[in-house]
C-alpha cells in the first residue's frame, strides 16, 4: 500500500512539472552523500559510528510569494550505520532503507554576483521499506533475537542549503535531524532510546 502511494505521488508529481511549467514550476531531481549518525539516550552512539546514507529525490519548487517557494517531493534514501563491521561475521550495523516524502519552505536569495542562493527548512516523514532485526549471534535462543528493532514511521526536521550554478546545476547540503523515538519497546527488555540523524552533501538539476 505504501509503495502505490509513493508510486502515485512521485507520478502526480511528475505530472504536476509538466503541467505547471508556464507557472515558472522548477522539478529538481537530485542526489547526494553523506553521513549517518545514531544518537542513543541523547549521546552519539560511538559504537555505531561512522556511517553512511545516499539518497535520491524528486521534488517541485513552487513559486508562493516575493523570494518565498515551497518544494514538496518524495525520496529514496538508504543507510548503513558502523561501516567498520560491514560484511564482519557476527558485525549487527543498521543498514535500513526509507522512502521520504517532504514538504519544504525555501527562501531565495539572488546577489548582485555570484550563484543564487536557497536555504531550506520543514518537515520530512520516513517510512522503512527493510526490516531490521535484533540478531544475537552468541545466544541464539535469546528471546530478542530476530525481533524487529525499530518503528515504521519516523520523522525529521529537515534544513540546508543550495549553491544554483546556472540555469540548472545546483549543489549544496541538507541535514535532517530525527525527531521520533524509533526503538521498539519491549516488556522486560529495556533498549533506550534512538533517534537517527544526517548530514548529505547534494548535487540536483533543475528542469
Amino acid at each position: 500500500m505504501v509503495k502505490k502511494v509513493l508510486v502515485f505521488s512521485l507520478a502526480g508529481l511528475l505530472s504536476l512539472g509538466a503541467a505547471a511549467q508556464q507557472c515558472k514550476v522548477e522539478s529538481i531531481a537530485q542526489g547526494g552523500l553523506g553521513v549517518f549518525i545514531e544518537t542513543t539516550d541523547g549521546r552519539i552512539d560511538t559504537d555505531q559510528e561512522p556511517g553512511i546514507v545516499l539518497k535520491l529525490s524528486y521534488g517541485l519548487d513552487i513559486p508562493v510569494t516575493g523570494a518565498w517557494s515551497a518544494l514538496p517531493g518524495v525520496g529514496l534514501r538508504t543507510q548503513v550505520a558502523d561501516i567498520r563491521h560491514f560484511g564482519w561475521k557476527g558485525g549487527d550495523p543498521d543498514g535500513l532503507t526509507y522512502a521520504d516524502a517532504f514538504l519544504l519552505a525555501r527562501y531565495h536569495i539572488s546577489p548582485s554576483s555570484g550563484p543564487r542562493i536557497a536555504l531550506h527548512l520543514g518537515p520530512d516523514i520516513s517510512y522503512e521499506l527493510t526490516k531490521e532485526n535484533y540478531y544475537i549471534d552468541w545466544d541464539p535462543g535469546d528471546p530478542m533475537s530476530g525481533k524487529r528493532k525499530y518503528k515504521p514511521w519516523d520523522l525529521g526536521l529537515q534544513t540546508g542549503l543550495t549553491f544554483e550554478k546556472g540555469p540548472h546545476w545546483q549543489f549544496g547540503a541538507e541535514a535532517n535531524l530525527g525527531l521520533r523515538r524509533l526503538l521498539l519497546q519491549y516488556p522486560n527488555y529495556p533498549t533506550g532510546n534512538r533517534h537517527f540523524h544526517t548530514l548529505i552533501f547534494t548535487c540536483g538539476y533543475r528542469f
